[in-house]
């Protein structure tokens, strides 16, 4: 693979690792959320007060908060703006069994209208099929600042991880957002090939045109025809110059599978 994903000198701050011993609690929680495309989205009922679920597109920021995409018709976008307090529960999908045996990540917080390119780019790299919508001028992006998180993995794991666990912040975080696109750009373009190897040999998904649409610290996300995938990094990243050899592991790999 060339040397071509482009590097930064953000050098991490030791914060990218969560802030807690409870890292092990964190991950499974987070990686259910990164590796899902939609969600219940709980607001409060103007009227009644009452809760009110709705079934919402999702993506993540760089840093592991939920953002979304919603048109001011929607009872949901009507209550928020009436009270911003929101909460969001995802689960494992794919997996046979008794249900209530999967993982769920639920996530308290309020919903912040004020977002920035970043989560943009990557809510409609990650849903490009609501790039249309996006441009009405009745539809908002927004994305949720967390308050809580409380992870279910099944019979007696049960927890609540606090949002500096759950949220990787720093410094490797900020520096792989400025070149995210590039890295985007270069992997679906000049090794498409090896993107379909890691969908088809490393998570054992059927033929199809995957493409990268995100990465952050931990791995990156796949899409195609409207699946989503998630792919862990062997090492998460320390530093945004290790991308390149984060790839080139997952390549060798999936070569030899």
């Amino acid at each position: 693979m060339p040397d071509t994903i482009p590097s930064s000198p953000g050098q991490n701050s030791g914060n990218d690792e969560p802030k807690s011993s409870d890292a092990e609690k964190a991950l499974p929680a987070r990686s259910i959320l990164r590796s899902v495309k939609t969600g219940a989205l709980g607001t409060l009922d103007q009227n009644t007060r009452h809760p009110y679920v709705s079934f919402a597109s999702i993506a993540t920021d760089i840093y592991g908060s939920p953002v979304f995409l919603t048109s001011d018709l929607a009872l949901h976008t009507q209550n928020i703006r009436k009270d911003p307090r929101i909460s969001l529960m995802v689960h494992e999908v794919g997996k046979p069994g008794d249900p209530l045996t999967l993982g769920r990540t639920s996530l308290i917080g309020t919903a912040n209208f004020d977002i920035g390119e970043q989560e943009r780019r990557r809510y409609l790299n990650r849903n490009p099929e609501a790039r249309g919508y996006s441009e009405f001028a009745d539809f908002h992006f927004f994305s949720m600042k967390i308050e809580m998180v409380h992870y279910v993995g099944g019979f007696g794991r049960i927890y609540q991880v606090k949002p500096d666990q759950f949220l990787l912040t720093g410094a490797c975080s900020d520096g792989l957002a400025e070149i995210e696109d590039e890295i985007i750009d270069h992997m679906n373009s000049d090794h498409l090939d090896v993107v379909q190897l890691f969908a088809t040999k490393l998570l054992g998904a059927g033929a199809a045109n995957w493409q990268i649409s995100g990465c952050d610290v931990e791995g990156c996300d796949l899409i195609a025809d409207g699946q989503t995938l998630r792919l862990a990094f062997i090492n998460r990243l320390e530093n945004v110059k290790n991308a390149r050899s984060a790839f080139v592991e997952l390549a060798d790999q999936a070569r030899a599978h």
